[in-house]
């Protein structure tokens, strides 16, 4: 399925999650195998290349449930030479202007050479290491040895 193209604005995007839904319903076959659909951000005067909207089935029994799907926003864009690939939330939490910020926000600070996402890492792995007592250090260190 081709990705839709769209100037995002809160009417546009609720318009397309119906639409396309309704066409999965309406054709079954239309579903794509991931059961997910995407759309770009285009046409308009505040759009900013690289935000997408996803909009993702969930896995039932039978196949893919079209009841409650997640809809969400998503920075994808080459910065640096490298694919930034992260989320920046759900469609019933952020808007499309609060997306777009974010958007404008984390390029910079990829630009700039500032991950979040390797910053948390590293964060959460100095606070597990600094959690571990001594008896867990010395046999973590032992068992490296």
């Amino acid at each position: 399925m081709a990705t839709h193209q769209c100037n995002f604005t809160e009417r546009n995007l609720d318009m397309w999650v119906r639409e396309t839904l309704d066409d999965w319903k309406a054709h079954a076959d239309n579903i794509p195998q991931s059961g997910e659909a995407w759309a770009l951000d285009r046409g308009g005067r505040a759009s900013v290349p690289g935000l997408r909207i996803r909009l993702r089935l969930r896995k039932d029994t039978d196949g893919w449930s079209l009841h409650d799907p997640i809809v969400a926003f998503y920075l994808f864009k080459k910065v640096n030479g490298k694919l930034a690939n992260r989320f920046l939330g759900d469609r019933k939490t952020t808007g499309v202007d609060e997306a777009r910020t974010a958007v404008t926000g984390l390029i910079k600070q990829l630009q700039q050479g500032a991950d979040p996402k390797v910053e948390r890492r590293k964060a959460a792995e100095v606070q597990r290491l600094q959690s571990l007592s001594y008896r867990q250090a010395l046999e973590r260190y032992l068992t490296k040895a």
